[in-house]
């Protein structure tokens, strides 16, 4: 099932949706469906990419290249010293623990489940960024909106994503429309089933764009068609504390490493004796 976006083009169907802005823009809506990583889902995902990044630690050689065909996250992990690989698939309580404090996904409470959303990102481009690259071949699939909506560069030029909303999806299904526009009536924009990006957002944009994703998706069972990105989501999420890791490695060895340089100098206060007199 195609589902459609009245006066929008799919460019990939139930993914992203553009329209002519003018001669030289084109507006984007990119539609995706996700659920909330959790903490545990976090943990656990880390611990189950333990292994297959310690194998591949195995036979790297030293100054090679890493891996094709990786994600940002498998390529951190990969990086990551043996024993603590090794420490995090045992399931280390000190290596769980750090991920914990330095994730962003929430804790769930005792018979919570994880929240299900649907979200829109609105996007302009000049139409000749777009030709351009569909010429090179390089607009293969989503996945091209979603660099380009993220790109800092173009954000700066005032193109790229403008804002995005998410809709909480309770069993699959959106919130009651009647309440949406209550909510953009009053100008909310980080309540817990609708959330805006930007405090202040173009009210009637939203609307808009709010109106035709109810149109589009008002056959039932027609969100379930929305592209589902948990994964991607997952690994995002997932990777932010293994770089925190790398980053207290480092800081640890600039340590041990500073302090090993003042006990050679005998500086002071490093553990060294010092030259100082009596």
């Amino acid at each position: 099932m195609t589902i459609e976006l009245q006066g929008f083009e799919a460019i990939f169907d139930n993914q992203v949706y553009a329209r002519a802005q003018g001669e030289d823009r084109v507006e984007v809506l990119r539609l995706i469906r996700y659920t909330s990583p959790t903490e545990d889902a976090v943990v656990s995902y880390i611990q189950q990419k333990a292994p297959d990044a310690l194998a591949a630690s195995a036979i790297l050689i030293p100054g090679a290249s890493l891996p094709e065909g990786k994600s940002p996250l498998e390529r951190r992990l990969i990086t990551l010293p043996d024993q603590v690989l090794r420490d995090i698939e045992k399931g280390d309580e000190r290596c769980l623990q750090f991920f914990r404090s330095n994730t962003p996904a929430p804790r769930l409470r005792e018979g919570e489940t994880s929240s299900v959303y649907c979200a829109v990102s609105y996007g302009q481009f000049s139409i000749e960024l777009i030709t351009k690259n569909e010429e090179r071949g390089v607009v293969k699939d989503a996945g091209w909106y979603d660099l380009a909506l993220a790109h800092p560069e173009l954000r700066q030029d005032g193109f790229g994503e403008q804002w995005n909303f998410r809709l909480l999806l309770e069993q699959g299904i959106l919130p009651l429309c009647d309440t949406i526009r209550m909510y953009l009536d009053g100008g909310v924009h980080g309540s817990r089933v609708f959330d805006v990006s930007k405090v202040r957002y173009p009210v009637d944009e939203v609307r808009e764009v709010v109106d035709l994703l109810y149109r589009g998706l008002s056959v039932d069972g027609s969100v379930q068609e929305v592209e589902d990105v948990s994964h991607r989501k997952l690994e995002e999420a997932a990777i932010i504390p293994v770089l925190a890791f790398h980053k207290m490695i480092k800081e640890i060895a600039a340590k041990q490493a500073f302090d090993k340089a003042g006990r050679v100098m005998g500086i002071p206060g490093s553990g060294g004796r010092g030259n100082g007199r009596n």
